[in-house]
This record gives structure tokens, sequence and C-alpha cells, in this order.
């Protein structure tokens, strides 16, 4: 069930404005540079089991961390709101459990696809609670009033949670696919959201 109305997260000033979107148990809002959302990100993207999963990069110490958020808030604003990584944040402790990301998805060497991708990266500690499933159904309703017609969902092969995930949002599995990312196999999903 959404709670809370959808926006890009950012003001007319391109401060960031919270939330993006709140779900039953998760308030999903921007990332930012305090050193508590750091430290979060550090606990997911320091650890080898998730990195593995995501075929992201092991960040090795804080300051890498904090590259990697500043990174995504320019990215972020280069795209005026409209995309980009946030935070998920359980509502009952406040405790941010992972990432949700949408995207124009990236093909070979810098260049940017036209095809929008929506994601998840969770800590380990949240997994197996639902939280991916319902942050990325609370996506899918933010690209429709971002009037997108349809999402993609790429994965790494073998990451079953995530494959799980997109069998949940009702996606349909499309061949693997060298496009995107640099020409790694990824399975390939798309989801009609309109």
């Amino acid at each position: 069930m959404f709670l809370t109305r959808l926006s890009t997260g950012y003001n007319r000033g391109g401060r960031i404005r919270m939330p993006i979107f709140a779900t039953r148990r998760l308030i999903v809002r921007p990332w930012t540079l305090a050193q508590t959302d750091i430290a979060w990100a550090h606990r997911i993207y320091s650890d080898p089991m998730v990195v593995k999963t995501i075929g992201g990069r092991l960040m090795t110490d804080i300051a890498a961390t904090e590259q990697h958020v500043r990174m995504r808030l320019d990215r972020q604003r280069k795209w005026g709101g409209r995309y980009g990584a946030f935070a998920i944040q359980r509502r009952s402790d406040a405790e941010v459990v992972g990432s949700v990301l949408i995207k124009p998805l990236k093909g070979h060497g810098d260049v940017w696809t036209d095809d929008i991708e929506i994601g998840w990266h969770l800590a380990r500690v949240a997994w197996g609670h639902g939280y991916a499933t319902e942050a990325a159904q609370g996506l899918v309703r933010h690209a429709k009033t971002l009037g997108i017609a349809q999402v993609h969902i790429v994965v790494e092969p073998g990451n079953q949670r995530s494959l799980n995930v997109a069998g949940r949002l009702g996606a349909q599995q499309g061949e693997r696919t060298t496009r995107y990312y640099d020409g790694i196999p990824l399975e390939h999903f798309t989801l009609a959201v309109g």
C-alpha cells in the first residue's frame, strides 16, 4: 500500500526533499552525505556476499564508500532528480537496509542506453524479509508517475534472490544479454509499467 505520494526527491532549488515514496514497512528516500548514511552504505557495499550478487565493486574503506555515494548523488542531480539510487529505510527502527535504483541502463564504455533499469541492493541482514520486493513494487509505481512505459531488470546469473524478486514483480524474462554493463552476461527481464 502506498502511503506517501511519489516525488522526484528534489525541490526547485535542487535541495533534497524526503521521502520519494513510502510503503507499509519502508521509506525510500535520497541518500545523503551524512555520516550515518555513509556508514549504512558502507555496510552494504563492503560486504563481499552483497557485492558478488550485484556485480559491483567492493568498497574497502569508508572514503571509497563516501566517494561512491557522492558520485551517485552527482548523477542523480545530472538526471534532474528523475533517476537515481535511493536509500531503503525501515520504518520500525529507521535503519537503512538497502538501496533501490531507477536509471538508464549503462551500455558499453561511457554510453547510457534509453532503457530504464530498476534494481535493488540490500544489506545481507535484510535478506529474506520481503524488503526488496516491497521496495521494487513501489519503484514500479514511481516509474509510472514518471511516464515510463517499460522498465528493465538485469540480474547476475545465479543470483536466485533477485531472480525471484523479478518473478514476483511479474517481469517477463528474456534471453541472457551482453548488451549492458560493458558486455557482462546478465539475465534480462522487462516489465510493462502502464
